[in-house]
Order: C-alpha cells, then sequence, then structure tokens
C-alpha cells in the first residue's frame, strides 16, 4: 500500500509511483494525460503548459 502525503492509501494499481503518485499507463485516459504530462521533463514546453493547466482554477 501506498501511505504518506499525497497517495492513495489502498489503491489497486493506479498509483505506481515509488516516491511520488504516479498513474500508471493504463489509467492515463480517463483523464490523466495533462497530469502525466505535466510531471515529464520539466524543460519541455509541453511539460511547462501542463503544469499550467495544472494549477488553473478552471471553476471560476
Amino acid at each position: 500500500m501506498n501511505w504518506g502525503d499525497y497517495r492513495i492509501p489502498g489503491n489497486t494499481g493506479f498509483d505506481i509511483g515509488d516516491g511520488e503518485f504516479m498513474i500508471a499507463d493504463k489509467y492515463v485516459n480517463n483523464g490523466w494525460q495533462n497530469y502525466k504530462t505535466a510531471r515529464n521533463d520539466p524543460e519541455n514546453v509541453a511539460t511547462k503548459n501542463a503544469e499550467q493547466a495544472e494549477v488553473k482554477e478552471w471553476w471560476k
């Protein structure tokens, strides 16, 4: 099980990260693509755009 800050305890293969929350590839197409892209290469333009989308307050 994964216990700790920003982790999902008792998940069944959804969070596959060793030291941090990481989505399993089979779940990426369920709305997690941008999240995964945002955590890839920090120097990549697509990563920077994805990071901005992750922190955007879309509900306002």
